[in-house]
């Protein structure tokens, strides 16, 4: 095997760790990696331009984790909102000392 297509980098790779450890391997393979969607050629400022989409990428995918982390702990709330207040809504009314309500009299 000569190369290796991926269509992007960030379909391969979620950040230049894992980027640069693959393509090392590959490397002492004699495997060149290829992005069908990305391509920046050969030579020093090819090499600059995959690792600065690489570091980008990780830059995404770490926004993309706190972005949903917050969706998630926002739905959490709301749920927790919602429960206490279905709750409350579902408590039979207190008595008033000496006094039934009106669920204790149709017993």
């Amino acid at each position: 095997m000569r190369y290796v297509i991926v269509y992007m980098r960030s379909r391969a790779f979620r950040n230049r760790v894992d980027a640069a450890i693959v393509e090392a391997q590959l490397n002492k393979m004699g495997i060149r990696l290829i992005s069908a969607k990305e391509d920046f050629g050969e030579g020093p400022h090819a090499v600059a331009m995959e690792g600065m989409l690489d570091v980008m990428n990780h830059l995404m995918n770490t926004l993309q984790g706190l972005d949903i982390q917050e969706k998630m702990r926002t739905k959490a709330v709301k749920r927790r909102h919602a429960r206490v207040r279905s709750h409350r809504l579902h408590q039979r009314p207190s008595r008033v000392r000496g006094q039934a309500n009106q669920h204790d009299r149709a017993r």
